[in-house]
């Protein structure tokens, strides 16, 4: 097989499996974090507050970026859908005016923001390489769907506009208005699975700190919140398919 057509193949696989990649962090963060020192953390207050407000600043902005792209995106893309690529029309507005991935973008910085909250400078250098490795493969192949579909078009927006880092000039605004219904049923599982996730890591950096694990008041009101909150979104999602099928 060419090597094109086998990043292409990759890249199809990886997209209809990326919900793995919450899971892919917690195995990577376990051993990471098991062996890691945290003597700073525990000799330095100030350090701790400020690993604290720039992992959730990292997560926050992760998050907007989202909520920003997804209420602004067309309805007939990709999406969460997992079955294969899907575009009726090109986004080149608002957020794909910036960066022809934001979404992807918007994950790195939520997932870089949980890695610095475990406070392991390895863990972020093995999360950037696989995100990169991860996230190349599948933009390969969405690239090469797109370029297929939209031709002349797609070759020109690429041209003018980064693949994943960025740019800070020539924004096209969308008509955008927030919809919080919009948001919870595209984004609870994104919301669901950062919530969780940083539940886990802060639960597993106290064991490796303190080499013990309290179940605290706020932890397990932290627990049910989130638990409530996936089980109302989910009943919210099919209650809406319910009246609308």
């Amino acid at each position: 097989m060419k090597l094109k057509d086998s990043l292409e193949s990759q890249g199809q696989y990886l997209f209809k499996n990326r919900g793995f990649i919450p899971l892919l962090f917690v195995l990577f963060s376990i051993p990471v974090s098991y062996f890691n020192s945290y003597d700073y953390l525990t000799q330095y207050e100030a350090i701790e507050y400020i690993v604290l407000i720039s992992s959730l600043l990292f997560v926050f902005c992760g998050h907007c970026i989202r909520i920003h792209v997804v209420l602004s995106r067309n309805e007939s893309t990709s999406g969460r859908n997992r079955d294969g690529q899907v575009a009726n029309s090109l986004n080149t507005d608002g957020w794909y005016s910036l960066v022809r991935n934001p979404l992807y973008f918007a994950n790195f910085l939520i997932w870089f923001g949980l890695s610095i909250y475990l406070f392991s400078f390895l863990l972020s250098i093995l999360l950037f390489l696989a995100f990169w490795i991860y996230y190349e493969r599948i933009i390969y192949a969405e690239e090469s769907y797109l370029q297929k579909k939209f031709e002349k078009p797609y070759d020109d927006w690429c041209m003018n506009t980064p693949l994943i880092i960025p740019k800070f000039t020539g924004y096209k605004p969308v008509g955008l208005k927030f919809s919080i219904k919009k948001t919870v049923l595209n984004e609870y599982p994104s919301f669901l699975s950062t919530s969780t996730c940083f539940l886990f890591v802060y639960l597993l950096r106290e064991y490796c700190q303190y080499k013990n694990l309290d179940l605290d008041f706020t932890v397990v009101i932290s627990a049910g919140l989130i638990l409530i909150f996936g089980l109302c979104a989910r009943f919210y999602k099919y209650s809406k398919r319910a009246k609308n099928p």
